[in-house]
């Protein structure tokens, strides 16, 4: 009944477009550690050393990694290869080296140390 009390009968179609939409969510979280893996090898004047015990440092070299690894006796063969074409050089930036770990000279390295065992 309207507001005039008439009866009134109306018929029709409400459509809607579909919707998508996030029924549900999770959230996972996951701890790694990681490790900062550090190498410095300074080259000292080993004449002067020896004369005056005076440390004269004549180049210095620096190889920093980071993984999930603390073993360093598995880490730094690769910081040593990385590094290696440095020393005694003036980069002048940092660098990013890429080590595979099938790489040879580490695995040379590492045989090398093992010999001298």
């Amino acid at each position: 009944m309207d507001s005039f009390g008439n009866y009134s009968h109306t018929t029709g179609t409400i459509s809607s477009p579909d919707q998508y939409g996030v029924v549900g969510s999770k959230i996972n979280t996951k701890y790694h550690t990681t490790y900062l893996r550090y190498l410095r090898l300074d080259a000292i004047d080993y004449i002067e050393y020896k004369k005056n015990q005076k440390i004269n440092v004549l180049w210095q070299t620096e190889a920093v990694s980071r993984g999930t690894s603390d073993d360093l006796r598995e880490v730094f063969p690769y910081l040593v290869i990385a590094a290696m074409p440095y020393f005694g050089k003036n980069t002048e930036k940092q660098l990013s080296v890429s080590l595979m770990k099938t790489d040879e000279q580490v695995k040379k390295l590492k045989l090398d140390a093992l010999s001298q065992k």
